[in-house]
């Protein structure tokens, strides 16, 4: 929310809070100016002056409507009153909207604060409900008052209200909930940095856990890498089209084994639920990847949407599922504790045999779409508890919830290392909220087409639409009707959605950087070897223009300028 005159002669870091006592002029000549009619209203109501009430009655549908006639002074008063409002609206709309150009160009981490509030106030949701509740309280005005002159005031107190009761309601948002015992803001900050390569992991997790002053306040929080979601997204394409005889996508056997140096992978089905999984070990690696919903059979599980207990051998009553005892998706329940959990019990016991280490000694990966996803939380449970793995990650896309909260809260103290990648508009993972009766265990990762990624999202990001990175952002907001831009979209949850996201992220690195180091994070990416065929294959090699990372890469090595080079 930066004046741009102002802004040309601060430094980039300068808020708009920091400026100069003439910028935020004008904004209290109008506010003194609202409050002086409405106290000017208020002595005049208390002296009796305000209304004189008319002779003339008119019937109405069998009722008497009062017809009040306002003093000259106070309709000047309610008019200046209004013009004032007007102003401010004015105001506030080309302050939002250049706080919008300005923020798209600006690093994703950097003015945080700032974006939440302007997603605050141009979400359409927010604008629905300030303009909702005031037309709401003049219609009850309507009904209760016998005055017409009296129906503005209402409107007003209406506008007090809502304003009010947003501003409670958006404070209550913003506040992150996390486990600090710190600093919740800087908390939140902390734990929504990522690594965009698995190279980089390491480093970047002793980074951001020296940042607090206690360094072991962090130091058990898993961190996100964005090569690993790439790596496993063409994994959780993959397992749709191997041994199918079909193909949607050319995703290859040959490129899928390469990225983690994979040599054996074996196919996993049960035929009673029509599940399918692919478990595929290297001399240090194990991969496990869940087909998502792909047939009437795996439909026919998804609505069995009913809890049962997850461990059905203690005999203990679900009810409604808030209690104390851990319940998941009857449907996932069935899909995974058949045949298809013996048999990847097995091929793992399998993989740690033939590759002659210890397990303690190997990473093991578990991702899934869809269905899938559900099915890798359940397996992922199951599999921790089979041998004391070195590294156990989990990364699912558009995954629903798998369990309720008791059932979260048990999955977080095994696997901690859990990514849930989701669009804001994919209906699925919002599929078996039920007023709080399912959970989501791990962490969740919010991708768009836009190129907007927020790892770790508080409350409030998830609610609110996320910033558009375009120059012109109020275009870009009125080409998109109201349905368009809140209501969930099914194409949103389709694989191909979700791999032209990851294309959206990287080109909007190489176009105008938004996160901190995001440039020389995406150059990092493609200058890894083991993830130039993926690259290739998910469309993510080339970007906007037509380059590929890799050619860019070589161009930041040079003298040249690489983000000018880049756009």
């Amino acid at each position: 929310m930066h004046l741009s005159p102002w802004l040309r002669n601060k430094p980039k870091n300068a808020m708009i809070l920091e400026a100069p006592w003439i910028i935020h002029l004008p904004k209290l000549l109008l506010w003194m100016l609202i409050e002086a009619t409405l106290v000017f209203q208020l002595v005049n109501s208390l002296q009796g002056r305000i209304y004189r009430p008319h002779a003339l009655h008119i019937v109405c549908r069998g009722s008497f409507l009062e017809i009040c006639k306002r003093s000259s002074s106070n309709e000047a008063a309610t008019i200046t009153r209004c013009v004032a409002i007007g102003l401010t609206g004015v105001w506030q709309i080309t302050v939002v909207c250049q706080g919008m150009h300005d923020m798209a160009r600006m690093p994703m981490d950097a003015f945080r604060m700032g974006r939440i509030l302007i997603r605050m106030v141009s979400s359409s949701q927010i604008s629905a409900g300030t303009t909702l509740i005031p037309f709401l309280s003049l219609l009850l005005a309507s009904l209760q008052s016998g005055c017409v002159s009296c129906q503005p005031n209402y409107l007003i107190m209406g506008l007090i209200v809502s304003c009010t009761t947003l501003l409670g309601l958006g404070s209550f948002l913003i506040h992150p909930k996390s486990r600090s015992t710190d600093d919740d803001i800087l908390m939140q900050a902390w734990l929504q940095r990522f690594a965009w390569t698995e190279q980089k992991l390491a480093a970047c997790k002793r980074k951001r856990d020296a940042l607090p002053r206690d360094p072991t306040l962090l130091r058990d929080e898993p961190m996100f890498c964005f090569e690993t979601a790439v790596k496993l997204l063409y994994w959780a394409g993959f397992v749709y089209e191997h041994d199918e005889g079909s193909k949607i996508v050319d995703r290859t056997e040959e490129t899928a084994m390469k990225l983690y140096n994979l040599e054996q992978v074996e196919v996993i089905r049960d035929p009673l639920t029509s599940t399918k999984c692919l478990v595929a070990w290297g001399p240090d690696t194990i991969v496990v990847a869940f087909r998502g919903t792909a047939n009437r059979q795996n439909a026919a599980h998804d609505i069995k949407a009913w809890l049962v207990p997850h461990t059905p051998e203690t005999g203990a009553k679900v009810g409604c599922g808030l209690g104390p005892t851990a319940a998941v998706h009857s449907g996932f329940s069935l899909s995974w504790g058949t045949a298809l959990k013996e048999g990847v019990h097995g091929a793992l016991q399998q993989a740690i045999k033939q590759s002659g280490q210890d397990a303690s000694q190997m990473c093991l990966y578990v991702t899934g779409h869809s269905l899938g996803g559900a099915l890798a939380v359940l397996a992922a449970f199951d599999i921790a508890d089979l041998h004391p793995w070195g590294t156990l990650q989990v990364y699912t896309v558009g995954a629903p919830r798998p369990g309720n909260s008791t059932f979260a809260a048990q999955y977080n103290a095994k696997v901690p290392h859990t990514w849930h990648v989701m669009n804001p508009q994919d209906p699925v993972p919002k599929v078996g909220k039920f007023w709080g009766l399912f959970a989501r265990p791990g962490q969740r990762v919010l991708v768009n087409e836009r190129g907007d990624m927020q790892v770790r999202p508080t409350p409030l990001d998830r609610k609110l639409t996320p910033l558009s990175p375009v120059h012109i952002p109020i275009l870009q907001r009125f080409e998109c009707s109201l349905m368009a831009c809140c209501m969930p979209s099914v194409k949103t949850h389709f694989l191909t959605n979700y791999r032209a996201s990851l294309v959206s992220i990287v080109e909007a690195e190489l176009k105008r950087p938004r996160f901190e180091e995001g440039l020389e994070g995406v150059l990092n990416l493609a200058s890894s070897i083991s993830l130039e065929d993926t690259l290739a294959a998910a469309d993510l090699a080339a970007n906007a223009s037509g380059r590929s990372l890799t050619t860019t890469a070589a161009i930041v090595s040079s003298d040249e300028d690489p983000v000018a080079d880049a756009v």
